[in-house]
Protein backbone atom coordinates (compact mmCIF):
# COMPACT_ATOMS: atom_id res chain seq x y z
CA UNK A 1 0.00 0.00 0.00
CA UNK A 2 1.33 3.59 -0.53
CA UNK A 3 -0.03 6.57 -0.06
CA UNK A 4 -0.28 7.87 -3.80
CA UNK A 5 -3.02 5.27 -3.85
CA UNK A 6 -4.84 7.79 -2.00
CA UNK A 7 -7.56 9.29 -4.17
CA UNK A 8 -9.19 12.73 -4.41
CA UNK A 9 -12.66 11.46 -3.71
CA UNK A 10 -11.63 9.22 -1.05
CA UNK A 11 -13.65 9.72 2.32
CA UNK A 12 -12.13 10.41 5.26
CA UNK A 13 -12.54 6.67 6.41
CA UNK A 14 -11.05 5.37 3.06
CA UNK A 15 -8.05 8.06 3.51
CA UNK A 16 -7.59 6.37 7.37
CA UNK A 17 -8.02 2.87 6.32
CA UNK A 18 -5.11 3.53 3.12
CA UNK A 19 -2.95 5.00 5.72
CA UNK A 20 -3.54 2.70 8.36
CA UNK A 21 -2.24 0.18 5.96
CA UNK A 22 0.67 1.83 4.38
CA UNK A 23 1.94 2.08 7.60
CA UNK A 24 1.10 -1.30 8.59
CA UNK A 25 3.17 -2.44 5.15
CA UNK A 26 5.99 -0.09 6.48
CA UNK A 27 6.31 -1.62 10.30
CA UNK A 28 6.14 -5.39 8.44
CA UNK A 29 8.74 -4.81 6.21
CA UNK A 30 12.08 -6.25 7.25
CA UNK A 31 14.59 -3.83 8.39
CA UNK A 32 17.55 -6.10 7.79
CA UNK A 33 18.61 -8.71 5.12
CA UNK A 34 18.20 -12.15 5.57
CA UNK A 35 21.08 -13.80 7.51
CA UNK A 36 22.58 -10.11 8.56
CA UNK A 37 24.44 -9.77 11.94
CA UNK A 38 27.12 -7.02 13.17
CA UNK A 39 28.16 -6.67 16.73
CA UNK A 40 27.29 -8.98 19.06
CA UNK A 41 30.85 -9.98 20.18
CA UNK A 42 31.69 -12.40 22.85
CA UNK A 43 34.10 -10.95 25.43
CA UNK A 44 35.47 -13.64 28.25
CA UNK A 45 34.88 -12.40 31.51
CA UNK A 46 35.79 -14.63 34.24
CA UNK A 47 35.40 -18.04 34.58
CA UNK A 48 31.81 -18.06 34.36
CA UNK A 49 30.67 -15.01 32.70
CA UNK A 50 30.13 -13.82 29.27
CA UNK A 51 30.07 -10.51 28.04
CA UNK A 52 28.28 -9.59 24.94
CA UNK A 53 28.48 -6.54 22.69
CA UNK A 54 25.51 -4.63 21.84
CA UNK A 55 24.38 -5.54 17.86
CA UNK A 56 21.57 -6.47 15.16
CA UNK A 57 21.20 -9.03 13.56
CA UNK A 58 17.49 -10.88 11.55
CA UNK A 59 16.80 -14.14 13.24
CA UNK A 60 17.60 -17.43 11.73
CA UNK A 61 13.55 -17.81 10.51
CA UNK A 62 14.42 -14.64 8.74
CA UNK A 63 11.37 -13.13 10.20
CA UNK A 64 12.32 -10.35 13.19
CA UNK A 65 14.97 -8.12 13.58
CA UNK A 66 16.97 -7.99 16.99
CA UNK A 67 18.76 -5.40 18.45
CA UNK A 68 20.93 -6.38 21.96
CA UNK A 69 22.48 -4.20 24.38
CA UNK A 70 25.59 -5.11 25.76
CA UNK A 71 24.61 -7.76 28.11
CA UNK A 72 26.64 -10.63 30.64
CA UNK A 73 25.21 -13.78 30.90
CA UNK A 74 26.05 -16.85 33.84
CA UNK A 75 26.95 -20.04 32.05
CA UNK A 76 27.29 -21.86 35.32
CA UNK A 77 23.31 -21.40 36.38
CA UNK A 78 19.89 -21.76 34.59
CA UNK A 79 18.71 -19.12 32.55
CA UNK A 80 16.80 -16.27 34.16
CA UNK A 81 15.96 -12.81 32.06
CA UNK A 82 18.39 -10.15 33.02
CA UNK A 83 21.69 -9.04 32.37
CA UNK A 84 24.04 -10.54 35.06
CA UNK A 85 21.85 -13.14 35.58
CA UNK A 86 22.15 -16.97 34.45
CA UNK A 87 22.08 -17.82 30.85
CA UNK A 88 22.27 -21.68 30.38
CA UNK A 89 18.97 -23.22 29.30
CA UNK A 90 16.28 -24.69 31.46
CA UNK A 91 17.16 -27.88 31.86
CA UNK A 92 20.55 -28.44 31.24
CA UNK A 93 23.44 -28.86 33.79
CA UNK A 94 26.87 -27.47 33.27
CA UNK A 95 29.30 -29.84 32.30
CA UNK A 96 32.96 -29.78 31.81
CA UNK A 97 34.78 -30.12 28.16
CA UNK A 98 31.73 -29.17 26.21
CA UNK A 99 30.92 -26.79 23.58
CA UNK A 100 27.70 -24.51 24.10
CA UNK A 101 26.32 -22.30 21.77
CA UNK A 102 25.52 -19.26 22.25
CA UNK A 103 21.77 -17.53 21.34
CA UNK A 104 20.39 -13.84 21.54
CA UNK A 105 16.98 -14.40 21.92
CA UNK A 106 13.71 -12.17 21.61
CA UNK A 107 10.37 -12.18 23.01
CA UNK A 108 8.45 -11.05 19.95
CA UNK A 109 5.71 -9.50 21.79
CA UNK A 110 6.99 -7.53 24.12
CA UNK A 111 10.55 -6.61 22.42
CA UNK A 112 12.83 -8.30 25.30
CA UNK A 113 15.78 -9.55 24.08
CA UNK A 114 18.24 -11.70 26.03
CA UNK A 115 21.26 -14.28 25.67
CA UNK A 116 21.20 -18.07 26.20
CA UNK A 117 23.34 -21.05 26.20
CA UNK A 118 22.54 -24.31 25.12
CA UNK A 119 24.45 -27.34 24.11
CA UNK A 120 22.03 -27.91 20.44
CA UNK A 121 23.94 -26.17 17.13
CA UNK A 122 20.75 -25.19 16.07
CA UNK A 123 17.55 -25.58 17.95
CA UNK A 124 17.61 -24.84 21.54
CA UNK A 125 14.81 -25.07 23.81
CA UNK A 126 13.59 -21.27 24.33
CA UNK A 127 12.89 -20.02 27.83
CA UNK A 128 9.31 -18.63 28.64
CA UNK A 129 7.26 -16.12 25.97
CA UNK A 130 10.70 -15.93 23.72
CA UNK A 131 10.49 -16.87 20.32
CA UNK A 132 12.60 -15.54 18.12
CA UNK A 133 16.58 -16.75 17.93
CA UNK A 134 20.14 -16.39 16.52
CA UNK A 135 22.79 -18.29 16.98
CA UNK A 136 25.76 -15.90 17.38
CA UNK A 137 28.36 -17.97 18.53
CA UNK A 138 30.79 -20.94 20.89
CA UNK A 139 32.00 -21.45 23.93
CA UNK A 140 33.59 -24.09 25.60
CA UNK A 141 33.44 -24.72 29.50
CA UNK A 142 36.52 -26.84 30.32
CA UNK A 143 38.05 -27.84 33.28
CA UNK A 144 35.35 -25.91 35.64
CA UNK A 145 36.11 -22.58 34.31
CA UNK A 146 34.74 -21.09 30.57
CA UNK A 147 38.04 -21.69 28.04
CA UNK A 148 39.75 -18.07 27.60
CA UNK A 149 39.73 -16.48 23.95
CA UNK A 150 39.54 -13.69 22.11
CA UNK A 151 37.20 -13.00 19.40
CA UNK A 152 37.02 -10.83 16.33
CA UNK A 153 34.26 -10.83 13.99
CA UNK A 154 34.03 -14.10 13.14
CA UNK A 155 37.17 -15.44 14.03
CA UNK A 156 37.67 -17.01 17.44
CA UNK A 157 41.07 -17.65 18.85
CA UNK A 158 42.24 -19.31 22.15
CA UNK A 159 44.21 -18.28 24.85
CA UNK A 160 45.24 -21.45 25.68
CA UNK A 161 43.33 -24.24 23.80
CA UNK A 162 42.53 -27.53 24.59
CA UNK A 163 44.56 -30.46 23.67
CA UNK A 164 43.60 -33.97 21.75
CA UNK A 165 45.16 -37.02 22.85
CA UNK A 166 44.57 -39.83 20.16
CA UNK A 167 46.91 -42.02 21.64
CA UNK A 168 47.75 -44.81 18.91
CA UNK A 169 44.69 -44.66 17.46
CA UNK A 170 45.85 -44.37 14.09
CA UNK A 171 46.47 -47.79 12.67
CA UNK A 172 49.11 -47.87 9.69
CA UNK A 173 46.58 -48.27 6.90
CA UNK A 174 46.98 -47.59 3.16
CA UNK A 175 43.17 -47.60 2.28
CA UNK A 176 40.86 -46.78 5.65
CA UNK A 177 40.40 -43.70 7.47
CA UNK A 178 39.99 -42.79 11.18
CA UNK A 179 37.37 -40.21 12.07
CA UNK A 180 39.08 -37.90 15.35
CA UNK A 181 37.14 -35.66 17.31
CA UNK A 182 38.24 -32.44 17.86
CA UNK A 183 37.64 -30.35 20.92
CA UNK A 184 35.46 -27.79 18.34
CA UNK A 185 32.11 -26.85 17.49
CA UNK A 186 30.90 -28.39 14.61
CA UNK A 187 30.46 -27.33 11.26
CA UNK A 188 33.27 -24.46 12.24
CA UNK A 189 36.73 -23.71 10.13
CA UNK A 190 38.96 -25.27 12.91
CA UNK A 191 42.38 -24.62 13.69
CA UNK A 192 44.55 -26.94 15.46
CA UNK A 193 48.28 -27.61 16.07
CA UNK A 194 49.39 -31.45 15.84
CA UNK A 195 51.71 -33.45 16.87
CA UNK A 196 52.40 -37.04 15.81
CA UNK A 197 54.89 -39.97 16.51
CA UNK A 198 55.26 -43.56 15.00
CA UNK A 199 56.26 -46.87 16.73
CA UNK A 200 58.64 -47.70 14.62
CA UNK A 201 59.71 -47.09 11.10
CA UNK A 202 58.98 -44.25 8.49
CA UNK A 203 54.96 -42.70 8.41
CA UNK A 204 52.78 -40.54 6.84
CA UNK A 205 49.53 -39.12 7.78
CA UNK A 206 46.94 -37.24 5.95
CA UNK A 207 44.54 -34.81 7.57
CA UNK A 208 41.16 -33.97 6.03
CA UNK A 209 37.73 -32.48 6.73
CA UNK A 210 35.06 -35.50 6.63
CA UNK A 211 32.80 -33.41 3.68
CA UNK A 212 35.90 -34.38 1.70
CA UNK A 213 34.33 -38.31 1.68
CA UNK A 214 35.29 -41.52 3.29
CA UNK A 215 38.63 -42.03 1.12
CA UNK A 216 40.95 -39.11 1.85
CA UNK A 217 43.37 -40.35 -1.01
CA UNK A 218 40.63 -40.61 -4.10
CA UNK A 219 39.80 -36.56 -3.28
CA UNK A 220 43.71 -35.79 -2.76
CA UNK A 221 42.30 -32.89 -0.41
CA UNK A 222 44.08 -33.18 2.80
CA UNK A 223 47.01 -31.51 4.69
CA UNK A 224 50.14 -34.62 5.32
CA UNK A 225 53.00 -35.16 7.62
CA UNK A 226 55.96 -37.41 7.97
CA UNK A 227 58.02 -39.00 10.53
CA UNK A 228 60.14 -42.09 11.16
CA UNK A 229 59.54 -43.67 14.47
CA UNK A 230 59.67 -42.12 17.21
CA UNK A 231 62.87 -40.24 17.81
CA UNK A 232 62.03 -38.17 14.59
CA UNK A 233 58.52 -36.95 15.49
CA UNK A 234 56.80 -34.23 13.35
CA UNK A 235 54.88 -31.06 14.24
CA UNK A 236 52.82 -28.56 12.39
CA UNK A 237 49.61 -26.76 11.93
CA UNK A 238 46.26 -27.21 10.12
CA UNK A 239 42.99 -25.51 9.47
CA UNK A 240 40.01 -27.90 7.89
CA UNK A 241 36.53 -27.91 8.63
CA UNK A 242 34.36 -30.23 11.39
CA UNK A 243 31.48 -31.83 10.44
CA UNK A 244 28.37 -31.96 12.45
CA UNK A 245 29.93 -34.07 14.98
CA UNK A 246 32.91 -31.79 15.68
CA UNK A 247 35.14 -34.64 13.54
CA UNK A 248 37.62 -34.67 11.16
CA UNK A 249 39.40 -37.39 9.05
CA UNK A 250 42.65 -39.68 9.56
CA UNK A 251 44.91 -41.56 7.43
CA UNK A 252 47.95 -42.63 8.53
CA UNK A 253 50.63 -45.18 6.97
CA UNK A 254 53.64 -47.19 8.14
CA UNK A 255 53.31 -48.47 11.71
CA UNK A 256 51.20 -47.36 14.71
CA UNK A 257 50.77 -42.96 14.93
CA UNK A 258 50.55 -41.64 17.84
CA UNK A 259 48.64 -38.09 17.48
CA UNK A 260 47.56 -35.43 19.14
CA UNK A 261 46.14 -32.27 18.36
CA UNK A 262 45.65 -28.56 20.24
CA UNK A 263 42.94 -26.59 19.04
CA UNK A 264 43.75 -22.81 18.16
CA UNK A 265 40.36 -21.47 17.35
CA UNK A 266 37.91 -21.05 14.75
CA UNK A 267 36.39 -19.39 12.10
CA UNK A 268 32.12 -19.08 12.67
CA UNK A 269 29.93 -17.49 10.14
CA UNK A 270 27.42 -17.46 12.76
CA UNK A 271 24.67 -17.92 10.55
CA UNK A 272 25.70 -15.50 7.72
CA UNK A 273 25.42 -17.96 4.90
CA UNK A 274 22.58 -19.67 5.91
Amino acid sequence: MSLDTLNNGDSGLDARTKINAAIAAIENKSVLPRSYISGMIMVYNTSTLLNVSAGVCRDDTDTYDITLNTIIKDISSNFVAGSGNGGLQIGLTLTVNTNYSVWVIKETTSGSVDVMFSTSASAPTLPGTFDAKRRIGWVRYGAGAIQQFIQKGDCLRYVNGPIDSFGTSLIGTASSDTLITLSAPPDVLTTFRFYGTCSAGTWLVRLAMTADASNITVNNLFTTFAGSGTANPDAGQATLLTDASSQIRARASGGTVSFTASTLGWIDTRGRDD
